[in-house]
């Protein structure tokens, strides 16, 4: 999946501390800084992340604006042993020893999104401009259980070698977000605007969780912009992603999420989702944005369940196979889509 979404952040990497101190300086220079709120750290008692540990919410309450963007942080996904350890790399799950005191002081953190920032970064030889967000309040939802912010389901993964003992994971994505958004309730009763967005497996998130942000948030509009992270049509086993779905299903337990989602969505097509969303909230604007050679997310569906297929066949069903986001994200007409063909900076 798209690890890391915008300029700058593709140069983390395995580095230690020097380096990664003259990594952020250089970032620095290219982006004209990215956000220093004073972030609130809120520690529902219940949310935990895939090790058991305390799962964390981070709030920037603006005092100039009603408006509220609610983002959830991207970073893979997993279901076996190699992706819940952190062993499979970009194709496994994001934090999985969970989340470090000071989480939201990273690098990472700081630059995930023009969006959260309120502005778009300046570049060379482009000036910084403010953002419809800017002065929001921002909601930021870190990911740390593998399941794309939707599990609810504790599974022990056994290491195939034998070597390491089994890892007990917490696919708890879906009660951290239920309880989350029963907190912001409470903390902001009256929501002018509300944006839901994310990055990748925030993005299937924003996505998935958006019908629920909605109805539990009293806001008096709603966006949904969804960042590289489309959830792709596979009504039967004729679609790549099928195999997928079947399996994410039972090992992060999905029932949970779809017996809060309405009849409108069909659980037996994840792709349905687009189409509820816009019958549901039909006066809400909704928009998917990606690229069609974004082999992060695609490798999840193609490359996963198919040992040996190369890399320009997943990006030739990513683009133009059963189940393409591009197809299933113009159905319905309301959802705007934007898919140009490459983004050089993931990753």
């Amino acid at each position: 999946m798209t690890a890391l979404s915008w300029i700058g952040l593709s140069l983390i990497g395995p580095a230690g501390p020097t380096a990664a101190h003259a990594q952020e300086e250089l970032v620095d220079i290219l982006v004209d800084g990215g956000n220093d709120y004073d972030w609130q750290e809120v520690a529902l008692p219940g949310p935990v992340c895939g090790d058991g540990s305390q799962y964390k919410v981070y709030v920037w309450d603006s005092p100039s604006s009603d408006n509220l963007l609610l983002y959830f942080e991207g970073g893979g996904a997993c279901w076996d042993y190699g992706g819940c350890t952190g062993a499979n790399g970009v194709l496994g799950a994001a934090n999985p020893n969970g989340l470090a005191p000071d989480y939201m002081s990273g690098m990472a953190q700081q630059y995930v999104s023009p969006l959260v920032n309120g502005a778009d970064p300046g570049l060379p030889l482009r000036s910084k401009t403010d953002l419809v967000t800017n002065g929001w309040d921002v909601v930021y939802m870190p990911y740390c259980t593998g399941d794309v912010h939707v599990g609810n389901s504790v599974v022990t993964y056994t290491d195939p070698s034998g070597v390491n003992p089994p890892v007990t994971f917490h696919h708890n994505g879906y009660n951290n977000t239920l309880e989350a958004l029963g907190y912001l309730d409470t903390r902001f009763p009256n929501i002018g605007k509300l944006m839901v967005s994310g990055f990748s497996a925030g993005g299937t998130a924003s996505t998935i969780q958006y019908y629920l942000a909605r109805t539990m948030l009293n806001a008096s509009s709603g966006y949904l912009l969804i960042d590289s992270g489309p959830v792709f049509p596979a009504p039967d086993n004729t679609y790549w992603s099928r195999p997928l779905h079947d399996l994410i299903t039972s090992q992060w337990g999905l029932g949970s999420l779809f017996d809060e989602l309405p009849a409108t969505f069909d659980d037996n097509d994840f792709g349905s989702i687009s189409d509820m969303l816009a019958e549901e909230f039909p006066d809400d604007q909704l928009a998917y944005i990606g690229y069609s050679s974004d082999y992060n997310y695609s490798r999840f569906s193609y490359e996963y369940f198919n040992p040996g297929i190369s890399k320009d066949e997943t990006l030739l069903l990513l683009a133009r196979g059963p189940g393409a986001p591009d197809r299933q994200a113009r159905r319905p007409p309301e959802l705007v889509v934007a898919r140009p063909w490459d983004r050089p900076i993931n990753d």
